[in-house]
């Protein structure tokens, strides 16, 4: 990995909600200056919007991890529900399984619950992330769970946190008795040029206080222009730019090298369609990609049949599901662009491009891997191994030869 190379401690762009690499942009200060607002104010609902990746799960484990003792915050995120489903999750996430009562029994248990707990001082707050796929007929449920009261105060409150989507669907005429306790709804903007630099530099720092990354400042416009400001990308962009700078023996993130990484994780300025986007023009000073003579090759099996087999001719290879990659693996599970294997001089890397389900060396996920001999990297269903091409076969493998088509034939007895 890149963290010795830049004096790091640990990752500072991984995927993961870990509130200590919150950064508080303006917006996200006062989104969750509002979620605070809503709390202290005994506020019974709250609407909380925004992009996919603009930092909405972050902000969501900040905010639970700083509750007072006297409240109980709990997290429903599977929203592709029926009502009966919604009820018997709530209930799961009291700590009560309940998958055979009727819908009668479900409420009666949610009821005792919460009266329990008024009585013993504590108020209950329900966070309910990817609200914008919750049917109407759950948000009906919703209204109801809303209406338990004892002694005049109400048992639950509730914070609705969704994509954009969830405002058209929130504003819809038959919700709107569910609307009117909503006093308060926020939506979380992108971040702007500024906050984008100041929000790489604070997860750098974060993730080593002494590292020793530098950055030119043209590298910022071009890191907005291709996210659109929205963190989940900034953090994709910046580990593939840091990636790139690393296998260069570089600490600089020039702006030649992010222009490398954007080409190669083949992504257009945020926001805009294929058509008449220009192709990115790299330094004049960048040298042309050169031609490598192969002695090295990737072998792909599946299931324990040969699939193909690839000879490491060029500096980098793609592996992914989609078809525009080097490196095809055809499975639901595998990300369109899941890894790169890079040349580097005598070295070959693995790296893996912050997929879904992981790149895995034997047992170890790995992030970036130098390839030996004989390694054999683990890509869902799919098994890569790195070997060696002899002397005498140079010639016959000078492609890559995908020995069979997806999916499989089915196999016939005659």
């Amino acid at each position: 990995m890149y963290y010795d190379f830049f004096n790091l401690d640990e990752h500072p762009f991984r995927l993961t909600t870990d509130p200590k690499y919150l950064y508080l942009s303006r917006g996200h200060s006062r989104a969750l200056a509002n979620m605070e607002y809503a709390v202290r104010n005994r506020d019974q609902l709250f609407i909380l919007s925004g992009e996919i990746g603009s930092g909405k799960s972050l902000i969501i484990q900040d905010f639970l991890s700083s509750l007072e003792d006297n409240i109980l915050g709990f997290k429903i995120h599977q929203t592709l529900l029926t009502n009966i489903e919604f009820l018997q999750m709530l209930l799961r996430e009291f700590g009560m399984k309940s998958f055979h009562d009727r819908k009668v029994e479900l409420l009666d248990q949610i009821y005792t619950y919460l009266v329990e707990q008024h009585r013993n001082g504590k108020r209950v707050l329900l966070i309910v992330d990817e609200a914008q796929n919750l049917a109407p007929e759950v948000m009906e449920e919703i209204r109801l769970l809303l209406e338990f009261e004892l002694d005049g105060e109400k048992l639950l409150s509730l914070f609705l946190i969704g994509q954009p989507e969830l405002n058209e669907h929130i504003d819809q005429p038959e919700l709107e008795q569910l609307r009117q306790r909503a006093r308060l709804r926020y939506h979380l903007e992108a971040l702007d040029e500024d906050d984008i630099e100041d929000y790489i530099w604070h997860r750098l720092t974060m993730a080593g206080e002494e590292h020793t990354v530098r950055i030119e400042p043209g590298v910022f416009p071009l890191v907005q222009e291709y996210t659109g400001g929205r963190p989940r990308l900034i953090n994709v962009l910046m580990d593939h730019a840091l990636t790139c700078a690393f296998v260069n023996s570089d600490k600089l993130i020039s702006k030649s090298i992010m222009l490398t990484s954007i080409d190669e994780l083949n992504w257009q300025p945020f926001g805009r369609t294929v058509e008449n986007i220009p192709v990115l023009q790299k330094d004049a000073s960048e040298p042309e990609e050169l031609e490598v003579v192969a002695t090295r090759k990737i072998v792909v099996h599946k299931n324990g049949r040969k699939i193909g087999e690839y000879p490491l001719n060029k500096s980098r290879f793609n592996i992914g599901r989609h078809s525009d990659n080097d490196i095809v693996l055809k499975e639901p599970r595998i990300s369109r662009l899941h890894a790169q294997i890079i040349l580097n001089d005598s070295e070959i890397f693995i790296q893996d491009m912050n997929s879904k389900n992981g790149t895995f060396n034997g047992e170890k996920q790995i992030d970036l891997h130098a390839l030996q001999l004989g390694d054999v990297i683990t890509i869902a269903s799919f098994e890569l191994s790195f070997v060696g091409i002899q002397e005498d076969e140079r010639e016959d493998i000078t492609e890559s030869v995908n020995i069979l088509q997806y999916p499989f034939p089915s196999k016939h007895k005659h």
